[in-house]
């Protein structure tokens, strides 16, 4: 095995090890602005039903976890793919979520002139 590919597979076992920290946006690829990739990883983690900050029991190294998942995600399914995905998941959660049901039953009574 010759020196080359030795740097090659480190540099790739460090690649798959890389973590950033929550909110670095240097490793997306065909990344949006910084700001539109905070509000995608606000919507990603919303659809799981997680926080979004570091708040509470949720700590700000599980934050970076997260956003090294985040960034994974992008970097594995592409931009288009990921946005499409994430799009996908919101409407299926709207479709499931009891709070939009209850909205809704609440809107029909009130239509028909019934008490919510």
């Amino acid at each position: 095995m010759d020196r080359d590919t030795v740097d090659v597979e480190l540099t790739t076992y460090e690649e798959v090890l890389e973590r950033w920290a929550f909110t670095d946006c240097s490793g997306f690829d065909n990344a949006l602005s910084d700001s539109e990739m905070r509000a995608l990883f606000s919507r990603w983690r919303a659809k799981r039903s997680k926080p979004d900050a570091a708040i509470g029991s949720v700590t700000a190294q599980s934050m970076d976890r997260a956003w090294t998942a985040f960034v994974n995600c992008w970097k594995t399914e592409g931009p288009a793919a990921f946005q499409q995905k994430l799009l996908q998941r919101e409407e299926q959660h709207s479709h499931l979520s009891v709070g939009a049901l209850a909205a809704q039953i609440c809107e029909l009574s009130w239509d028909a002139d019934r008490d919510c």
